[in-house]
């Protein structure tokens, strides 16, 4: 009797354990479901922002796509496919087509003809101006021919170059500086820096 009594109690220990380990194993499993579900839930609203985001930007494409159809709507395809466009100095853009101005002697043409009765016609008169594309920020190259320089499609800036001048002042550094010829206003900024007036 007396093993039968120990034996009983060791199965009861060992059916204590198993409940203290069920029940740990139970408050796990609840913890990890519980983390689970915050998760899904994080899951659906990443799901709703990004969904949102996609339609958001399609509208924004779908707009900008009937822009760009108002603007190229009276253009043949066949000669939008070949201009640039062109922001002179004074600010205002033009359409250039390639086609039709295909060295630099015509296109330096074009710029007198265009600045006619508008300030920088001396600038442009005396080539001190220079092209740069206005994705890149490149300097376009005069040394080449204008259709390996500027290619269709592009954004061309031009920039109006202004002469230095030295200061007066005997036994000082020259101090180079840039004057705006209409206003007469002098920037510090080095040379090689473009300045908006």
């Amino acid at each position: 009797m007396e093993n039968h009594a120990k034996a009983l109690e060791d199965v009861q220990s060992a059916i204590g354990e198993s409940t203290a380990l069920a029940t740990k194993g139970n408050d796990l499993l609840t913890r990890l479901v519980d983390s689970l579900s915050g998760l899904r839930k994080l899951g659906s609203d990443l799901k709703r922002f990004f969904g949102l985001a996609i339609s958001g930007n399609l509208v924004i494409h779908r707009e900008l796509v009937a822009l760009r159809g108002l603007f190229t709507s009276q253009i043949p395809p066949q000669v939008s496919a070949q201009l640039f466009e062109f922001e002179d100095a004074c600010g205002r853009w033009a359409p250039v087509p390639l086609a039709f101005i295909t060295t630099w002697e015509a296109f330096e043409a074009v710029l007198e003809i265009r600045f006619r009765g508008h300030p920088g016609l001396a600038k442009i008169q005396k080539r001190q101006y220079l092209l740069q594309e206005q994705a890149t920020k490149r300097v376009v190259k005069r040394e080449m021919e204008l259709s390996q320089a500027i290619l269709p499609g592009q954004r061309i800036n031009q920039t109006v170059l202004f002469r230095h001048f030295e200061s007066a002042e005997a036994g000082k550094t020259p101090n180079p500086r840039t004057t705006c010829p209409a206003c007469g206003e002098e920037t510090d900024q080095p040379a090689d820096v473009q300045v908006e007036w």
